[in-house]
């Protein structure tokens, strides 16, 4: 190797690409963590995607299955109160 290849820089030239140098670590490590939360929110909002097509009906009528639950948690708690007595 020859000495061209070495270039010299002053102290304060040093300190400050280490300042730039440790500013985009700290911006990087910030952007891994959103893009990990990003990742996370996504799985769940594919779980959630996954949950709800597992129990829409074979007609697809969203408002017949909420009523169907309604009345099931209704037809429950309407036997548990009278079952209390």
């Amino acid at each position: 190797m020859s000495d061209k290849s070495v270039k010299s820089v002053s102290l304060a030239q040093f300190q400050k690409l280490q300042q730039k140098f440790e500013t985009l670590a700290a911006k990087m490590s910030k952007y891994e963590k959103d893009i990990s939360s990003m990742k996370d929110m996504k799985e769940k909002f594919e779980e959630m995607s996954r949950w709800h097509s597992s129990l829409s009906n074979d007609d697809g009528d969203e408002k017949q299955l909420w009523y169907s639950w309604h009345w099931r948690i209704l037809l429950f708690l309407g036997g548990a109160f009278c079952c209390s007595f």
